[in-house]
């Protein structure tokens, strides 16, 4: 398992914090529970978490 810096974990914490859609499932493993029908929809929300977690800098 790769070595990751608290400045990283810090908005992975926040939003299991804010958020009951989300858990961790692991060590190194985050879970969304939301049910969205529509791919398009589901793609987005899907980008939206990224941009939240800060993986796309």
């Amino acid at each position: 398992m790769k070595k990751v810096g608290i400045r990283r974990l810090i908005p992975t914490y926040e939003l299991i914090q804010s958020s009951r859609e989300y858990s961790l499932s692991g060590q190194d493993r985050l879970k969304s529970q939301v049910q969205i029908e529509d791919v398009n929809k589901r793609l987005m929300r899907v980008k939206e978490l990224v941009q939240k977690l800060g993986a796309n800098n």
